[in-house]
């Protein structure tokens, strides 16, 4: 199309050559002769080279059915990794880096082995530094759980911490185990052996006093840690939950009355079903309404007399 603006008739060229012969012969015109001559000499130089290009390239014909399929090719590459040209250099950057990795796999290797050992060293030191500070409140903690032991009434137990080394895992290099000796001339051994159910219960509320405490958590909830308890051990268990209440939150369920009837307020909790749902109903209780369901959680009614004895309860520890 170029060649053709050029060399048609009164073409590019036909019509540089005539403003050149006009200046020539016009005084108007005459500063301009050189300028148009130049221009015209230069459009005919641009001319052969075209001509050259073309004619050096005429035997180059374009294989149609080739730059089809190179399309359909093309158009299924963005297809596949994005639908984009940035989203399939980005594609063939990631397949050329994978790979290099596969071509010099030792060397990604002998890196990774390096970063792992240097990895694991690091482990080790933070291990073993999370393993000193945890031996050195052994003892302080074991203290503190003997003491909270014998106002449970469990007056004859001992409560020590096992430590052993373990394989590196998320929380260190320490297998900790809990071991108690709940009688005189008892060996030690672990919690779960060495306790009844009550034992168990008071345990779990030493410990669980302790670690909460330790931990600068100001809420402490004990769901149903009287379980197995009655009587003179169920008063001490509430006594000590009554006593944490002074500088923590308490909040327990409990079903023993001897455990309610030290908290300062209380909730009833009831559940109510019909053929497709079920309703937890939470409700406040005002004094009365305490007195009666303490009433019937130890004699399972609110008589008169049960009242009564929840009423003396009630004076006895809040005054």
């Amino acid at each position: 199309m170029c060649l053709y603006e050029m060399d048609k008739e009164n073409g590019a060229l036909d019509s540089l050559y005539t403003l050149y012969k006009q200046a020539s012969k016009s005084s108007i015109l005459n500063a301009y002769e050189e300028t148009f001559k130049n221009l015209y000499y230069s459009l005919q130089s641009v001319d052969e080279e075209l001509k050259h290009i073309r004619d050096t390239h005429s035997n180059d014909a374009l294989d149609l059915d080739s730059l089809q399929n190179r399309q359909y090719l093309i158009k299924k590459l963005y297809r596949k990794y994005g639908g984009s040209y940035m989203s399939l250099m980005e594609s063939k950057k990631n397949i050329m880096d994978k790979i290099d990795r596969i071509i010099h796999r030792q060397d990604v290797f002998d890196k990774l082995e390096k970063e792992k050992e240097e990895s694991f060293a690091a482990y080790m030191k933070l291990a073993n530094e999370l393993s000193v500070k945890r031996k050195a409140v052994f003892s302080l903690l074991e203290s503190k759980v003997m003491e909270h032991c014998k106002d449970l009434m469990l007056e004859n137990a001992r409560f020590k911490i096992s430590c052993t080394e373990k394989k590196p895992s998320s929380n260190g290099i320490d297998e900790i185990e809990f071991l108690v000796s709940m009688n005189p001339g008892q060996d030690f051994s672990s919690l779960s052996v060495s306790a009844s159910g009550g034992e168990l219960s008071r345990l779990m509320l030493a410990l669980k006093v302790v670690f909460q405490a330790s931990n600068g958590i100001e809420t402490i909830i004990f769901d149903e840690i009287d379980t197995g308890v009655s009587g003179k051990v169920a008063l001490a268990m509430g006594a000590k939950m009554k006593a944490l209440s002074n500088k923590y939150q308490v909040l327990c369920i409990t079903h023993l009355a001897s455990v309610a009837v030290m908290a300062n307020t209380h909730y009833l909790v009831s559940k109510k079903s019909t053929f497709n749902e079920t309703i937890t109903r939470v409700q406040k209780l005002d004094h009365d309404q305490t007195i009666q369901e303490l009433a019937v959680m130890t004699s399972g009614e609110a008589s008169v007399k049960a009242k009564e004895s929840m009423q003396d309860l009630w004076v006895k520890i809040h005054g």
